[in-house]
């Protein structure tokens, strides 16, 4: 079961229990440079939506990325075997 963020009386944030997807998009967010503690400790559920959005987006733009760079090494090591 996965909890929402509560506020304590004293006004810091505490996470309370994560579900595995969540755990994994702030854990994905963080590999891509973006603030992944931010997106578990947020009680804004359209801050949390567009916050995964742009994670999404930035890992098939990586995705898209790493794939023409390996077709550009692939086709380099092919010319260098012609």
């Amino acid at each position: 079961m996965v909890a929402r963020n509560a506020h304590r009386d004293d006004g810091r944030t505490r996470l309370g229990i994560r579900g595995a997807a969540e755990v994994r998009v702030a854990a994905t967010l963080a590999i891509l440079g973006l603030d992944g503690m931010a997106f578990l400790r947020t009680g804004d559920v359209g801050e949390s939506v567009l916050t995964q959005a742009v994670g999404e987006e930035a890992l098939k733009i990586m995705r898209a990325r790493d794939k023409a760079l390996a077709i550009e090494i692939a086709n380099a090591v092919a010319r260098l075997f012609k």
